[in-house]
């Protein structure tokens, strides 16, 4: 939101981003979190959730973006996993890039994500609410 209000970015880049972070969170991608221990335990009758076809849906959209942007080893790719799917800060993002790609900085990561978000903006297809 800081980049469109700063002009960095336009409508249709703010909405690509939007996109994607909208099919990440559906897609159920994100880290396991430790359960709250506080809470009381209740047995769901030994099932194992599987996806539906919402879920896989979002998986399919959220790797045909990745690869519209260059892969999940692009910087824009990993950019895109990270900063929006994720929701790390772009600091901790250039951080955690291997070695090779840790001359990345502050601004620099702000240009991988405008220029990814512009090539997301270009690419066809719909979020998962539209």
């Amino acid at each position: 939101m800081n980049l469109l209000r700063r002009k960095s970015i336009d409508r249709d880049e703010y909405v690509a981003g939007d996109r994607f972070a909208r099919w990440f969170a559906l897609a159920h991608l994100d880290p396991l979190k430790a359960a709250d221990m506080a809470r009381p335990f209740v047995d769901g009758g030994g099932k194992i959730p599987e996806l539906s076809s919402r879920n896989a849906a979002a998986r399919i959209e959220i790797a045909r973006a990745i690869r519209y942007v260059g892969g999940l080893d692009s910087p824009g790719g990993s950019c895109l996993w990270h900063a929006l799917g994720l929701q790390q800060s772009l600091r901790k993002w250039c951080e955690e890039q291997p070695r090779a790609a840790r001359n990345i900085k502050g601004n620099g990561a702000t240009s991988v994500l405008i220029m990814t978000l512009g090539l997301l903006a270009r690419m066809p297809w719909k979020g998962p609410y539209e």
